[in-house]
């Protein structure tokens, strides 16, 4: 069974926005109920507070997350529609407050690149056949090594946008151990979703 164009787009995003809600929830620290909201019932207001603000931190991490994924899927969608040579990049202005514009140039070249293996990717996906996530991966790469081989590209890909946002902007080294945590999380990820997709063990 094969779906449409936009279905299959649908399901790329879907698929992206579990992953990068996952990857949130591996590295952002959830608020923990106390005991003593049980003996203190009026605690559990500031608990409640605590987690609409841990959901609100974790909706802004998994869109930062997937700033470079969804340029990409929508110029891949664009190209796929058209039949056509997927359309070049174009980022929005980065804030005015934070870096310097060479700065910024940097990470927007570390971007594009990202943003160039993810067109290809996301193209052989909407290209392929099947009604879901998994049938379009199977579809579009067909074996663990080859998929594999992707994930590695963009694992180093995207490791490269993150050393110029530490050079140039979060330069603490609270910033490196996040960034290696969050890497190291995201690696464990996708190897688990490629397991589940080629019924791995």
């Amino acid at each position: 069974m094969d779906v449409s164009l936009v279905d299959r787009q649908a399901l790329v995003l879907a698929a992206e926005e579990t992953l990068a809600a996952r990857l949130a929830q591996a590295v952002l620290p959830r608020p923990k109920p106390s005991v003593w909201m049980i003996l203190l019932p009026p605690l559990f207001v500031f608990f409640a507070l605590d987690m609409q603000r841990h959901k609100k931190e974790a909706k802004i991490f998994a869109d930062g997350f997937l700033f470079t994924k969804r340029l990409a899927l929508k110029l891949a969608g664009e190209a796929a529609a058209q039949g056509g040579a997927a359309p070049a990049v174009v980022f929005p202005d980065p804030p005015s407050e934070i870096g310097t514009p060479a700065a910024w140039e940097r990470i927007r070249a570390a971007q594009a690149k990202e943003v160039a293996l993810l067109q290809e990717h996301y193209g052989r996906l909407l290209a392929a056949q099947g009604a879901t996530y998994a049938g379009l991966v199977q579809g579009a790469y067909g074996t663990p090594g080859e998929y594999l081989a992707f994930c590695n590209a963009l694992r180093q890909a995207e490791a490269a946008v993150n050393a110029c946002m530490l050079e140039e902007i979060h330069t603490t080294a609270a910033a490196k151990e996040a960034t290696a945590a969050m890497e190291n999380a995201l690696e464990e990820l996708r190897l688990e979703q490629m397991r589940r997709i080629f019924g791995m063990r």
